[in-house]
């Protein structure tokens, strides 16, 4: 009977391991506090320099991208989780608080990776500049930089 007892314990324990983990997987949001639109103030650039962008005070982004020549002026929409969208910044209306998008401009669309608050990896998934599939690392600039140099962390 006591052997039974405990079988029974080991089996509630173990559901209720499964439980758990299962629910931390599914709702932790690791990249919360590391994407560009969690760190107002800050500028981005990618790795082989062609786009810089930097963040607002309400999260949002405005830079360029410089493609075969041709400099673009970009704003960037973060969220509302790992998503990256690249609009013609004429396409861009703000009101206050309130920016919107203006048609159906959107000239790429990213997968973010955000594993550090200092540097991430979009994957390209739609694109007018970069093939699908490419893969642009991006990190943030220091305060101070006038250079481009890499914030360390």
């Amino acid at each position: 009977m006591k052997k039974m007892h405990k079988k029974g314990w080991l089996i509630v324990l173990s559901l209720l391991f499964i439980v758990t983990v299962a629910f931390v997987l599914t709702h932790y949001k690791s990249y919360l506090g590391k994407r560009p639109c969690d760190q107002p103030g800050t500028v981005w650039k990618s790795n082989n320099g062609a786009i810089t962008f930097s963040i607002d005070d309400l999260g949002a982004g405005t830079g360029t991208i410089n493609h075969n020549g041709e400099t673009v002026d970009i704003a960037v929409e973060i969220g509302p989780a790992t998503g990256l969208d690249v609009y013609p910044l004429s396409s861009v209306v703000r009101d206050g608080d309130i920016r919107t998008i203006s048609g159906d401009a959107r000239l790429e669309h990213w997968v973010g990776t955000f594993k550090k608050d200092s540097e991430f990896t979009a994957e390209v998934k739609e694109s007018t500049y970069y093939d699908i599939g490419d893969k642009i690392h991006f990190y943030r600039l220091d305060a101070s930089d006038t250079q481009g140099d890499k914030v360390d962390g």
